[in-house]
Order: structure tokens, then sequence, then C-alpha cells
């Protein structure tokens, strides 16, 4: 039973061009030489041409199995040693190698393609050097071969964050332990509450807020500086030093005569307190604040004796206006001497204070005599006039009782 012949396209399958499949030979853009891997691969890239191999497999044809063999060639009786010479010498128009070894024939490549190079170049696919350089990794001229390539900048990066990342947590904790730090400096002039900084983690600054300003001090002042790790302790020993330096000034005893009308020490002490009162908030500083509250006292009582002293100053201006109109004899008023008598006892009441004895107070006219124990004369009042010694309306002087006539002096 013989297949279909060549020509029966019904019963084959046909290429994707219309080209029966199965036909030889086949076409010659869809030859494939002997040994190629895969048929129809898109990327296959042909070896190079070697005429020995092509001239020694030409009459072998195509490997077995690649092509199918037509039935009209199985069918074909084999030719044995009865036939003759003709018969056998005769090529087969079927035969592949009868086409393959056609001295007419046109080769498949231009004769500038037939070596590899120039095809591999034609077509744009890498060379078998530039595939090996592909694979190979690039080398490093630090690279000696015997061992894997390091980045050193990544390497130096790495080592110089670690670096700083321990240098910043040194930081942090010394700044941290010297933050819990305070102490009271001493200089020329002031003294004042400092806390450690926590950057740079050295030295100190000074504390801010109103209860914590420095504190003035004297030439002749003490200051022991001192520290401490309790701010309530430092807040111990500054109200301690505002509450000592403000009895101080309050006890001199040539305080009323240093408050003048540009210096005013006053001021300053009353400065300290409202301090310390700050500083006294504790409900356990309770008592420290009733004394702070008593020393305020004192404030007020000096400065309430600087305005006294003052008015004195003036009192005693008027009164030598009084005397001075006085001498001049005014026309009208005639009551200058007494005036100005009672403005000098005035004046030496409010020196002598509330507990001190009054002293006479005797003004410049003869005619004006007014003494501690008696009464003043009235205004516009003539006062008399004692007759002369040895006159006639003398009267004698009284018997000598052991009494001042002036009266008791308090």
């Amino acid at each position: 039973m013989s297949g279909p012949g060549p020509g029966d396209g019904d019963d084959h399958n046909d290429g994707d061009d219309g080209t029966p499949a199965g036909t030889w030979p086949p076409e010659t853009e869809r030859a494939v030489p002997t040994g190629a891997p895969d048929a129809y691969a898109p990327g296959y890239v042909p070896p190079p041409a070697d005429p020995a191999h092509d001239n020694a497999h030409a009459e072998e044809g195509p490997p077995a199995g690649l092509y199918p063999v037509p039935v009209d060639t199985a069918a074909r009786p084999t030719p044995d040693a009865t036939s003759s010479p003709e018969s056998v010498d005769a090529p087969d128009p079927l035969s592949p190698s009868s086409e393959l070894a056609a001295p007419d024939e046109e080769p498949l490549l231009p004769a500038a393609l037939a070596t590899a190079g120039a095809l591999q170049d034609a077509v744009g696919a890498p060379s078998e050097r530039a595939r090996r350089r592909a694979k190979t990794p690039p080398r490093r001229d630090d690279d000696d071969g015997s061992a894997a390539p390091r980045n050193r900048r990544t390497m130096m990066i790495a080592s110089l964050s670690i670096v700083v990342g321990l240098g910043t947590a040194v930081l942090i904790f010394l700044g941290r332990a010297n933050e819990q730090r305070y102490v009271i400096t001493c200089d020329a002039a002031h003294a004042v509450a400092e806390q450690g900084r926590s950057f740079p983690p050295w030295g100190t600054h000074p504390l801010h807020g109103p209860e914590w300003a420095p504190i003035t001090l004297p030439a002749n002042a003490e200051c022991q500086p001192r520290e401490t790790e309790n701010l309530g302790e430092l807040g111990s020993w500054y109200l301690g030093l505002l509450v000592e330096r403000a009895t101080a000034t309050l006890t001199a005893r040539d305080l009323l005569e240093s408050v003048g009308a540009t210096t005013n020490p006053l001021d300053a002490v009353s400065a300290q307190l409202d301090q310390a009162l700050l500083l006294a908030r504790d409900p356990d500083r309770r008592d420290q604040r009733k004394e702070i509250t008593r020393l305020q006292g004192d404030v007020d009582y000096w400065r309430a004796a600087a305005r006294l002293r003052d008015a004195s100053a003036v009192l005693l201006d008027a009164a030598k206006q009084f005397e001075t109109a006085n001498q001049q004899n005014p026309r009208h008023a005639t009551d200058a001497a007494a005036w100005s008598a009672l403005v000098h006892r005035v004046v030496d009441e409010l020196h002598a204070g509330p507990t001190g004895a009054v002293p006479v107070a005797t003004g410049s006219d003869s005619n004006a005599v007014v003494t501690g124990s008696e009464p003043a004369v009235p205004v516009g009042t003539a006062l008399p006039v004692e007759p002369e010694a040895g006159s006639a309306g003398s009267a004698a002087p009284p018997p000598d009782a052991g009494v001042p006539s002036g009266g008791v002096l308090l």
C-alpha cells in the first residue's frame, strides 16, 4: 500500500507560507546546515562554512528523520546487481544530493558573508569573544584576584557613620550628666546662679527667670562658690544670700545719708526682697516668707524717714524766709517772727522723734520768745516789755524756788 505522493497536499500540513510540509528537496531559504540544534530557532547563528565538511557529506543527504521520505521513492525498487549500470548511475531527480551537488547551483550566501564573522556582523549578533567578555565581571584596579572585590567607599561611609553615632551618644550622655550640676559663682560685683550646659557638655550658663537674677554685691561682701545637683538646694542657698544682703543694707548706720536723689539703695533692697519671695513659694518656706515681709516693712519705714528728712529741709528753708521777712519789718504782716519760731520748734520735734525730749525753740527776735512749756502766743498779740534793771517800775526778783522759770523740760 503506497501512501500519498508529494503532490497530494490534502493529506499533509502546509507551512506558514503555504509551502507543503515534507517536500524534498526543501527550498533554499529554508535549508538548515547539518548539525543545527533547532531548525526554526529565530536567534540561531549558523556556524562558519566548512567546504571539506560539506563535500564529505554532500552525498549522504539530510539526516534520517529530518525530512519525510516521499511515497514514490519508498515504493521505487532498489537497484541490484542485475540492473544495468545506466539505471544505477542515473541520478534520482528527487534525491537531495543530486540537487545539492549540482555544479550550476548558486551559493546560499554571498561571497562577502561567507565567513562567520562577516555573517555575525551583518545580522548584529555578538561574537564569541564579546559573549565571553559579557560573562566575565569587570576587574578593579585594586583587585589582586585573591579575594572578592570590596567597595572601599561604602566601608568608609559605614565606618564614619558608626564613629559619628558613637560620638553623638557619648556627647548626649555627658551633656545630660553635666546638665544636673547647679552652681553659685562669684565675680567682682555679682553672685550668679548657673546650670551645667547640655551641649557642649562642659561649662555652665546662667539660669533664666526673674528669681535667678544676679545678686549685686558690694566690694566688702563675702561670697562663697557652691555646687549641688539639687535645684531646691540651690534655691535655698540663693534665698539665704538675698535675705542676708537685704538685712545688711537695712541695718547700715549711714543708710539715711546714702539715700539721695540719684542713688537709692532702698530700691535695690526692695528688688532683692521681691526676688526672695519668688524663691520662697514652697510651702515649706512659710516662715521665710514672713521674715521677708517684715524686711519689706523696714524698707517702707526708711522710705518714710527719707521723705521726712526732705520735709524737714523744706521747713527749715521756710523758717529762714520767715526770719528774712521779719528783719525787713513788713508793713502788713506782723507775725513773721512767730512763724519762724514755730517752724523751728516743729523741726526740732521731728529731729527728736516721737520718744525724744522737746527742746526749747527760741526765735531770733527778742520780742518773740517761745519756750517749750509756755502756750503759743496768738497771732497779732503784742508781747509785754520787761522793765529795765534798776528802774522804778522794776519789781524785785522772786525768791529762788529751785525751779527754772521756763518750766520743766521733759
